[in-house]
């Protein structure tokens, strides 16, 4: 007990950066063990159902709270300590309305929606509510990152997974209709959720005692309105690709199947830049406002050796693990797969800016950008994916990250001037290096051991690094 109290429940961004990646791990394998469970469980018609319900509820999910929780983190900078547990609470009611108005226009016009997302009504009326329980556990992790609280996220995420596998089950055995048990499977998702977000709704309007405040409701809409379209844009970004595809090219299932896995398997790079952001923003804040300069300067090459050693070494040693945990099919995706990782290495680099404009409460230009690169992404899709395929549909993927960073770099830059502490040529070497990577990867694709003795070279260099300043950052 001792040595977690002091090692792991010290709100050091070593202990969050830890709490936040076991986390991830360990509901990625809870999802990895489970899939054989509810492949023998569910029919493939099930699963198509339950897919086109997990997308709908991620684009109401964008929308049912408002995205308040995106002030959070400008909350605990700009209000002072005694006053946050009341603005929660008062911003809280103010997802909750906008979560009554949403429910009860779909209850409205439920049929017209069931038609179009081709879902039952019932799914429709679930969806809505299951969205804003996600909204309020994405709201209590946000509160939880930037009061550096990780280890209570670890548990949010256990226990929902854990009851959610388990109730999921117990559902899907008690429906005797082979075909209808996608509903089981969509109830024991719902009902963990629903219920620990019930929980802290209580808990957060006990502690605030606020349920309307003007000064916080207009502290709070200009920040949350423009992650909407944000975050929206980001769907169209990750989403468009697959179904331009599509539409571009004849006979393209295999094309989508291919480019769906390689953006799927990449994608466990972004889920490891997330964790460690959330473990860097909650100390870049606190830094920040201490006007600690010299001490973020610092942690930032540590941050950024660490993250780009991490994206060179995933590269390097791709083609042995999808060999591992795929068939010869999809082999063909080991080459997209460096592409894709550079992609996903403009996300990280733009996430230092636009860290810099939340901070500063600028998230309208957040929202444009985020904007003009999901029109970028379409752009470039049409131009690339008709004559180069799968590769065309990348390459849009890498431009449109790529204008990401250079946008929000350059806007912090032109307006706060000195108060944007960055500069591009810090950022530039580790950037050429990632750049440099994806050659090197394609020459040496069939000559594994000096690859991996490259990635080993890479860790072993980034592990004693680490050691030695006893710190991830």
């Amino acid at each position: 007990m001792h040595f977690i109290k002091k090692h792991l429940l010290n709100k050091t961004p070593n202990s969050q950066a830890f709490f936040n990646i076991i986390s991830i791990v360990i509901i990625r394998s809870l999802s990895f063990i489970t899939v054989p469970i509810f492949t023998n469980l569910l029919t493939v018609e099930n699963y198509g159902i339950i897919s086109i319900y997990t997308t709908w509820l991620l684009v109401y999910e964008i929308f049912v709270g408002l995205q308040v929780a995106s002030s959070i983190g400008s909350a605990t900078v700009h209000i002072s300590p005694e006053k946050q547990k009341a603005y929660f609470s008062s911003i809280l009611t103010l997802s909750f309305l906008s979560f009554i108005s949403i429910f009860l226009l779909t209850v409205l016009f439920v049929g017209p929606i069931s038609k179009i997302l081709e879902l039952s009504e019932f799914l429709i009326i679930v969806m809505v509510i299951e969205s804003f329980s996600a909204f309020i556990i994405g709201f209590i992790t946000s509160k939880n990152i930037f009061y550096k609280d990780a280890h209570k996220n670890l548990i949010i995420s256990l226990l929902t997974s854990i009851m959610s596998i388990l109730l999921s089950i117990l559902f899907i055995f008690n429906i005797p209709n082979v075909n209808d048990r996608y509903i089981g499977k969509i109830l024991g998702g719902l009902l963990p959720g629903a219920v620990i977000a019930i929980y802290f709704i209580i808990v957060i309007f006990k502690e605030g005692k606020v349920f309307y405040n003007k000064e916080f409701w207009k502290f709070c809409l200009p920040l949350s309105i423009p992650i909407i379209p944000h975050i929206l844009s980001h769907v169209i970004i990750s989403q468009s690709d697959r179904i331009m595809i599509q539409k571009l090219i004849e006979n393209s299932d295999y094309q989508i199947g291919i480019y769906s896995f390689a953006y799927n398997f990449a994608t466990i790079l972004n889920t490891i830049y997330s964790a460690l952001n959330n473990a860097w923003v909650s100390f870049y804040y606190g830094a920040l406002k201490e006007k600690k300069i010299d001490l973020l300067n610092k942690k930032l090459i540590n941050y950024l050796l660490l993250f780009t050693t991490l994206t060179a070494g995933f590269i390097l040693l791709s083609p042995e693990v999808i060999k591992v945990f795929a068939n010869k099919n999809y082999w063909v995706a080991m080459d997209f797969i460096p592409l894709l990782c550079l992609g996903f290495y403009f996300v990280f680099l733009y996430s230092f800016p636009v860290n810099f404009e939340f901070y500063m409460k600028s998230t309208k230009m957040i929202a444009l950008g985020s904007i003009i690169a999901a029109l970028i992404n379409i752009g470039f899709n049409f131009l690339f994916i008709f004559p180069f395929g799968v590769y065309g549909a990348i390459i849009a993927t890498v431009i449109s990250c790529a204008f990401l960073f250079l946008f929000h770099f350059m806007f912090s830059r032109f307006k706060f001037k000195s108060k944007f502490h960055y500069k591009l040529k810090v950022f530039l070497p580790f950037m050429l290096f990632v750049i440099l990577i994806i050659p090197l990867f394609y020459l040496l694709k069939d000559y594994w051991i000096l690859r991996w003795g490259i990635g080993a070279a890479l860790g072993v260099f980034i592990l004693l690094r680490t050691l030695k300043n006893k710190s991830i950052f």
